[in-house]
C-alpha cells in the first residue's frame, strides 16, 4: 500500500493534502472573482469545494467589497493602504453551500450567519483610494505566488548606511519568514559601494551583499529575492548601504505565501 502524499503548507494549522484551483482575479477597484477550487479546512475536519471544482459546470464567484457578509467583505468598508485576506466559508452542517469572505483579519473573520468554517484562499491589497491593487497570482497547488501589475513602492530615495527597517505593513501578509521579491534602485557615492539585506531581526552584522555599483552616482536597478520576518506584526526585511551618502529606493514586485 503507497501512502499518500502530504504537502507541508508554510503558516498552518495542519498538513493538508491538497489546496486546488481557487484563481483570483481583480476585476473592479472594489470587485474580484474568484474561481472553482477545493481545500482542506482550518482545522482538517473536511474539504471545501467551491464553485463546483472539477465538474462539467464550474462556477465563477463575485467577491464585492462595497457590500458586507456572503462574497463581500466581512464588517466595515473597504479601506486605503489594506491587506486583506480572502477565504472560502462554508457550513459544516451542509445547509449553505461554501462562499466567499474578505477580511482585514487572517485570523479571525467575522463569519457571517450559517457559516462556521474558513480556510484561506489569497489575498488581496489596496492602494491609498482604497482601490483594489491588480495582483497576478500564479499557481494552482498549495504555493502561489502573487506579482504586482505595477510595483508599488516601499520607500524611495532613502539615505544609505547602516541597517534600516523596511516593512510591508500596507502591500504583504503578515506571514513570517516569507518571501518577497524586491526591485531596487541603488546610486552610488562611491565605486564598489554595495547594497545588504537581511531579514529584520537577524544578528548578521554583515547580511548578504545583493548588488554593488561601479559607477559613481549613476542609477543602478536589481530585482532580488529577500527573505522577511514578523516585526510588530507585519513582515519586514533591513537593508543597508556601504555609505550614508548612497541612495536607494524600492518597490515589491511579488510575495510568495501558501494557502
Amino acid at each position: 500500500m503507497t501512502n499518500p502524499v502530504m504537502f507541508p503548507v508554510k503558516d498552518s494549522y495542519r498538513t493538508i493534502p491538497h489546496a486546488l484551483g481557487f484563481p483570483i482575479v481583480v476585476t473592479s477597484n472594489t470587485t474580484l472573482t474568484v474561481g472553482p477550487g477545493v481545500i482542506r479546512d482550518w482545522n482538517n475536519t473536511q474539504d471545501i469545494n467551491l464553485g463546483g471544482f472539477d465538474t462539467a459546470t464550474p462556477i465563477i464567484t463575485t467577491l464585492n467589497f462595497s457590500i458586507n457578509g456572503i462574497n463581500g467583505l466581512d464588517t466595515g468598508t473597504i479601506a486605503a493602504s489594506t491587506v486583506y485576506t480572502i477565504f472560502v466559508i462554508n457550513d459544516i452542517r451542509g445547509i449553505h453551500i461554501p462562499q466567499v469572505l474578505a477580511s482585514a483579519s487572517r485570523t479571525a473573520p467575522v463569519l457571517p450567519f450559517g457559516y462556521n468554517d474558513f480556510a484561506i484562499i489569497g489575498y488581496a491589497v489596496t492602494d491609498s483610494s482604497s482601490h483594489l491593487i491588480i495582483l497576478n497570482i500564479c499557481g494552482n497547488g498549495p504555493e502561489r505566488v502573487a506579482y504586482f501589475d505595477t510595483a508599488p513602492v516601499i520607500f524611495s530615495g532613502s539615505a544609505g548606511g547602516a541597517f534600516a527597517a523596511k516593512s510591508l505593513q500596507h502591500l504583504a501578509p503578515a506571514i513570517d519568514a516569507m518571501e518577497v521579491g524586491v526591485i531596487f534602485a541603488f546610486s552610488a557615492a562611491t565605486a564598489a559601494n554595495s547594497v545588504a539585506v537581511r531579514p529584520t531581526g537577524s544578528i548578521a552584522t554583515a547580511g548578504v551583499v545583493i548588488g554593488s555599483s561601479d559607477v559613481v552616482t549613476v542609477l543602478q536597478t536589481f530585482n532580488e529575492p529577500v527573505v522577511t520576518r514578523l516585526s510588530g506584526g507585519y513582515p519586514s526585511f533591513d537593508v543597508a548601504t556601504t555609505s550614508s551618502s548612497d541612495t536607494l529606493s524600492a518597490s515589491l514586485y511579488w510575495f510568495k505565501y501558501a494557502i
